[in-house]
């Protein structure tokens, strides 16, 4: 008797008892400093300071630009080759806090935490009506691995996953309530995306498609339009400006982009410090074939008559950069077999989800919501044609697709439990 009184009591706090709108703020505060502490515990205390570190890799780029914002009488002025964002982080954070590893992993995790809060007050926003939404969407990002891990390393991911969802979190609120202000932070935080990573310069354009979709407004939809670009220029044109002085013709944020929007026709070829041509003229493409494909360069995926001519070869690499980039989770080959198979269903299980909850969005015609799944799809496509298919680069989506999967587990276990006569 007293066990079934314990469990009706469970039942009834996990399904009917109303959370208080003062205890969420609690909940906010509370996430924000586990998570803080989780991320300083592993990935500034535990982790060593040379793990998975070497020279040659993207991190001992990044370290190199720094230093040239650091030294630029010594080290030279920062090239093209990378966005400035993350090098300009790091040379703040060895400014603040001194030249070591350490200072730019304690940032990270107060970033990385404040990420979690915003994803919080997303699922707020999204589900005004299911605080436990929120609440299991932010204990996911707050203890999910990737997330904690990758605060260790001196990589774009912390800082672009808290730029991007502190965009995500401000578009939402721009398209609820479009007033000037919203649009120039909403635009100048989509700027500071493309500086540490040029990867949004073209997702206005689905931003212009929700807000009429939203507001079925063509002049008030043109007119926010343009003060959006006008404030996401604010924040990359000083670069663009520099770059395209430095080199004495039109650039964009990188040579990568440069050579993409020539591919494309739309800015005429610049001087490259790096070869973005065929990948088969790499020695491990003889190697393996997947490895071709999987590590396909920017004009190979742009090369659309290629892709008539050959069709099957360019579904095989979209089909692989698909697996290796959105169905394998995040630093899964270094896990023992038994962690590796759980972890794997774990994120399987959560892609499921959140494309079903995207479905019931697009049913709902939850415009607001509609911004994930955009950001989802952009992303997704972005990195098919443009990028190379390292699994890392599902990670700035990852907060979202946590956040709708939460969403589809609640109303799913609320619905069972309905059903059941629960509540």
């Amino acid at each position: 008797m007293k066990l079934s009184r314990v469990a009706e009591s469970w039942k009834k706090r996990l399904f009917v008892t109303p959370i208080p709108a003062d205890s969420l703020r609690w909940w906010a505060l509370g996430g924000f400093f586990a998570a803080l502490i989780v991320r300083i515990v592993i990935s500034v205390i535990v982790m060593p300071p040379d793990f998975l570190f070497s020279v040659e890799s993207d991190a001992g780029q990044y370290i190199s630009e720094a230093y040239r914002f650091l030294e630029p009488n010594v080290h030279g002025a920062p090239g093209m080759y990378l966005p400035m964002g993350y090098p300009a982080f790091i040379a703040l954070a060895y400014r603040l806090l001194g030249a070591q590893i350490t200072s730019v992993r304690i940032l990270q995790a107060f970033l990385d935490a404040g990420t979690c809060v915003m994803i919080f007050f997303i699922a707020r926003q999204l589900y005004p009506g299911r605080p436990r939404i929120a609440i299991l969407s932010l204990l996911v990002a707050a203890c999910y691995p990737p997330f904690v891990i990758f605060v260790g390393f001196q990589l774009t991911e912390p800082l672009y996953l808290f730029l991007t969802v502190a965009f995500a979190w401000s578009a939402i609120h721009w398209l609820n309530k479009p007033g000037w202000l919203n649009t120039v932070v909403t635009g100048v935080l989509l700027g500071f995306c493309n500086l540490v990573r040029e990867e949004f310069f073209l997702f206005p354009i689905v931003l212009a498609m929700l807000f009429y979709l939203r507001h079925r407004s063509l002049k008030r939809t043109s007119l926010t339009f343009g003060l959006l670009l006008l404030a996401m220029l604010l924040a990359i044109g000083p670069w663009i400006v520099r770059n395209s002085v430095m080199v004495g013709q039109p650039v964009f944020l990188t040579d990568r982009t440069t050579y993409m929007l020539n591919k494309v026709g739309l800015l005429p070829p610049a001087p490259l410090e790096y070869n973005y041509g065929d990948s088969a003229l790499d020695p491990r493409a003889s190697e393996s074939y997947l490895w071709s494909m999987r590590f396909a360069r920017i004009n190979e995926m742009l090369d659309f008559k290629a892709a008539i001519r050959n069709p099957l070869h360019y579904i095989l690499m979209i089909a692989v950069r698909t697996m290796y980039v959105w169905l394998r989770p995040v630093g899964a080959p270094a896990l023992p077999m038994v962690i590796l198979v759980i972890y794997y269903i774990f994120h399987e299980i959560m892609l499921i989800l959140a494309i079903a909850e995207c479905v019931w969005i697009v049913r709902q015609r939850d415009y607001l919501a509609w911004i994930l799944i955009g950001l989802w799809i952009y992303k997704y496509l972005l990195h098919m044609f443009t990028t190379t298919s390292l699994v890392r680069y599902s990670m700035p989506v990852l907060p979202f697709i946590i956040l709708l999967a939460c969403a589809a587990l609640v109303k799913g276990i609320t619905t069972l439990a309905e059903k059941k006569g629960i509540v």
